[in-house]
């Protein structure tokens, strides 16, 4: 047998190993925020270690509730697996470089938004117009697979467990697995001067506080309309995208790219506990500045998307937010 025979082979066996390795079952149905937790900046010298911040005065359910949504060992359960769009095979054409291939997480906490409740005590609150008034609502926890309604206001966080630069796409998907148009919501001018820099413990919300309507109101324009599809993506280097004060259309082959180049298999956990805890100070001050990090005794994500990809690779993590009329 030649030289170039046994190259030859040698490819196809890595290829279909990495074929495999994508239809493989995930490694585990569940697991706790200990990975996640350990990634974030350790408490500052000084402060309490391993107690997470309460608000003064804070009631009895809200203690309660921060020290369920803070603890090291809370679990997680696997919902669903998104394979990639652009299977493996497509994109084996010549052999590359070794890598270490890792495990990735992603944080993401979906809020839905509510009045306040007479014992809430002490939560950060959001501008909310109801018809020609103004009211202050606060927002609660939601699991990824929550279906939400027609008039729902709804918020995401997105905490980094790499540090690169942040880029998240959104679109409507309809009930025929077709999407609109795509738009890069973030970065902008408007939300930190454009600045989208991440590192472990880093949180973003979206929509922005400093927007002149801090939340996403669900308002289907089709009668196909089935929620929205975001794209998170996470660089080592930063883009050449011309980002101004509006969304920046994005197109459908640039996007196709990405996926071809750096998507995977995801795995998607949701907490077993927390929803309808309602946001915390610590996760309002945190998602309002780039100094600001989440340490590792502070409030986890109510979501972790998990992934396996080489370490040279972007993160790229698509998800969805149901709704239905």
């Amino acid at each position: 047998m030649n030289i170039r025979l046994i190259l030859f082979l040698l490819l196809l066996t890595g290829a279909a190993a990495g074929v495999r390795a994508q239809d493989e079952p995930p490694a585990t149905r569940e697991i706790t925020s200990l990975d996640f937790q350990t990634q974030r900046p350790k408490p500052v010298v000084g402060t309490a270690v391993g107690k997470p911040t309460v608000p003064k005065p804070a009631t009895a359910s809200q203690k309660k509730n921060i020290a369920v949504i803070s603890s090291p060992r809370r679990k997680y359960s696997l919902v669903k697996r998104i394979p990639p769009k652009i299977k493996a095979t497509a994109r084996v054409s010549s052999p590359v470089p070794k890598t270490t291939v890792r495990s990735e997480q992603l944080g993401v906490t979906f809020w839905r938004l509510r009045p306040v409740a007479p014992d809430d005590g002490q939560v950060p609150l959001f501008p909310v117009r109801i018809g020609e008034k103004r009211e202050d609502w606060t927002a609660e926890r939601v699991n990824s697979t929550t279906v939400f309604k027609t008039g729902d206001r709804v918020r995401f966080t997105i905490e980094s467990s790499r540090a690169g630069y942040l880029y998240i796409v959104n679109r409507e998907y309809y009930a025929d697995g077709t999407t609109g148009p795509a738009s890069l919501i973030f970065p902008t001018l408007r939300t930190r001067g454009g600045d989208n820099r991440v590192a472990a413990g880093s949180l973003v919300d979206i929509p922005s506080l400093v927007d002149s309507v801090p939340y996403f109101t669900i308002k289907p324009k089709r009668d196909d309309y089935a929620g929205e599809e975001l794209l998170v993506l996470i660089t080592k280097d930063k883009l050449p995208l011309e980002i101004g004060l509006k969304p920046l259309g994005l197109d459908v082959p640039k996007l196709d790219k990405w996926a071809a180049d750096w998507g995977s298999t995801v795995d998607i956990y949701d907490a077993e506990d927390g929803e309808g805890v309602t946001m915390t100070d610590a996760e309002m001050n945190a998602s309002q500045t780039t100094s600001r990090a989440l340490e590792q005794e502070e409030p986890l994500p109510q979501t972790i998307y998990k992934v396996r990809i080489s370490s040279d690779l972007p993160l790229l993590i698509p998800f969805r937010m149901a709704a239905v009329r």
